[in-house]
């Protein structure tokens, strides 16, 4: 006695279609130059300026939006830990995605801009910074201890 193989049912190979075509379109719908900062958080290029967007995640708060500024300054930017980050835009909806927390940053070259209120715990007001590594020293407070002396 064989065994007989049957095709796939019509359901199946609609379903595993439907599977790969909605994988594509979220690899399509993140940005090609997306960073990810060591909190998980996404951080994007804003297009056509000096800016860049910190994705939020269910529960984020200011430190974690802080940290992944800081990473994606050093890491993806290769500024040292003493150049300023700026918010440019409080926590509103992404101009980059469509998700409904983000925070849009910038380098500061002047180091103009002053200190966030409540040792950056503010998210609220645009316009205030602190240097790269003061940022990143929330990223030790929510993951331990990380190397933020250049």
């Amino acid at each position: 006695m064989g065994v007989v193989m049957h095709p796939l049912p019509q359901f199946s190979r609609l379903s595993l279609g439907l599977s790969l075509g909605l994988l594509a379109a979220m690899v399509l719908a993140q940005p090609a130059s997306a960073f990810t900062a060591i909190n998980h958080h996404r951080v994007n290029p804003v297009a056509g300026t000096a800016q860049f967007e910190v994705i939020g995640r269910p529960g984020s708060g200011p430190l974690e939006y802080w940290c992944a500024a800081a990473e994606y300054a050093r890491l993806e930017l290769g500024q040292p830990t003493r150049a300023q980050v700026m918010m440019v835009s409080p926590r509103g909806p992404s101009v980059t995605s469509g998700y409904r927390s983000a925070v849009v940053f910038q380098l500061d070259p002047a180091g103009t801009a002053p200190p966030s209120p409540g040792a950056g715990y503010s998210l609220k007001q645009a316009g205030y910074g602190m240097t790269i590594g003061t940022a990143g020293t929330f990223c030790d407070n929510l993951l331990g201890e990380r190397d933020w002396v250049d």
